[in-house]
């Protein structure tokens, strides 16, 4: 189904990117994931966000020209 496909959802290559950054700090406690979760989020840089943002419309394509399979996003 296109509409719930991950290509369409840049927040699933955002959280993969942070799930990355987390994996190099690793933590012991809840509190500590947690404040190293916030940390991460706010670190990420600004163009990461808006070449996300952009990317939509190629993602749409994508999704369109391979009739809804998978894409390489």
């Amino acid at each position: 189904l296109p509409p719930r496909s991950p290509d369409l959802h840049p927040i699933e290559n955002l959280f993969g990117y942070l799930k990355a950054q987390l994996l190099q700090h690793l933590t012991k406690t809840l509190q500590q994931l947690r404040r190293q979760v916030r940390k991460c989020f706010f670190d990420l840089p600004d163009h990461y966000m808006a070449e996300l943002a952009s990317s939509m419309r190629r993602r749409m394509r994508q999704v369109i020209y391979f009739e809804g399979e998978a894409t390489k996003y």
